[in-house]
């Protein structure tokens, strides 16, 4: 039996393609999540169960031969438990880490070991992350360059997008959106609960907002709409709300907001808007991979290592006011996703990898 697990909801997006090719396959397995993804889950429709809160780590591996885990922004994660009870049980253990960004701090907890709770392979997304966990002291032969297998999910709803009425669609994502007005969608994100300090202003800031909020969403926010309320027509801006994030974050912005969005899916909403703005959300690389116009917005220029499709340039960034004024005029193009920039058939190479690895 594999045990796949998931805090957060970048693991759940990760693990849940792997748990349908296994499926596919007839390979045992458990895909098992933190019980406050579970709306999270029942929206995207995902192949998981609940783990209920009176099961104890070492309870849920007892017929399990290998564990898979998804990293978390919670220092005192369920994960972390489990990766201890697998050491004690001696079952290997997988992580897969969606994202470069905080390399030191998802496998720490509350140690000063950035390793503490590092299973014993790693499947990474990119060269940089592997490079990063080299650099902490993680055995190169144990890390895994995979990519990430919901690319391919996303690519699959692309292909459905495009034989669809996008007009239609847009009617159905956005109700209430003027017919004469272009959508802009912006995505939010959730305090960084691994560096708290990375989501609020600092001295090397280069957007400041109006002044009177230093949490770097609102920041963003409030220069987009600035920006959106200089041009003719004026953007409709709708707001999409990231699942850790709490609606009164943004509640002083609300007023001049169309509409604010933070259940069901989201892929609808990116395909019908004409334009993405975003910081670094995992969200913002799938408007890259449906080939819609989406730009990055960033408070500091040492976050363009955050997410893969900013730092190899296939999302554009900006950093400054002055930059968002003079790219507006040009993020309405549409573009034709590289099929090569971003690995293809994650998923059954990812399974492939840990089943060879692992000896399963």
């Amino acid at each position: 039996m594999i045990l796949l697990y998931a805090d957060d909801p970048g693991g759940a997006n990760y693990l849940a393609p792997l748990a349908e090719s296994m499926l596919s396959r007839s390979i045992p397995f458990r895909f098992q999540i933190a019980p406050v993804l579970a709306e999270f889950a029942a929206e995207r429709k995902m192949n998981c169960v609940v783990r209920s809160d009176a099961v104890t780590a070492d309870g849920m591996l007892a017929d399990v031969r290998l564990l898979v885990i998804g990293t978390s922004e919670d220092p005192g994660c369920f994960a972390h438990g489990l990766v201890e009870a697998a050491r004690a049980r001696g079952i290997p253990s997988l992580g897969v880490v969606d994202m470069a960004v905080n390399a030191d701090r998802r496998f720490r907890g509350y140690s000063n070991n950035p390793l503490q709770y590092a299973p014993d392979w790693l499947a990474v997304t990119e060269a940089s992350t592997a490079a990063a966990y080299v650099a902490l002291g993680y055995p190169s032969d144990r890390l895994l360059v995979c990519g990430h297998p919901h690319y391919d999910q996303v690519r699959a709803r692309r292909r459905i997008f495009l034989t669809q009425d996008r007009a239609a669609l847009r009617q159905v994502a956005y109700p209430q959106a003027p017919a004469n007005r272009p959508i802009w969608l912006f995505l939010a994100e959730g305090v960084d609960q691994l560096n708290p300090a990375a989501s609020f202003r600092s001295p090397d800031y280069t957007l400041h907002g109006r002044g009177g909020h230093d949490f770097r969403g609102v920041i963003v926010l409030e220069e987009v709409l600035d920006a959106a309320a200089e041009l003719s027509p004026q953007p409709w801006v709708v707001l999409r709300l990231h699942p850790k994030n709490r609606p009164e974050d943004f509640i002083s912005l609300a007023p001049e907001l169309g509409m604010i969005s933070q259940t069901g899916d989201p892929l609808p909403l990116v395909w019908a808007a004409d334009l993405v703005l975003g910081m670094t959300t995992m969200l913002l690389l799938e408007a890259y991979l449906l080939g819609r116009p989406h730009l990055a917005i960033l408070p500091r220029h040492v976050e363009r290592a955050w997410l893969t499709t900013i730092a190899e340039g296939l999302t554009k960034s900006v950093c400054t006011r002055a930059e968002l004024r003079a790219t507006l005029s040009l993020a309405y193009e549409s573009h034709i996703p590289n099929e090569d920039a971003l690995p293809k058939d994650l998923t059954s190479r990812l399974l492939e990898k840990i089943l060879d690895l692992i000896e399963f």
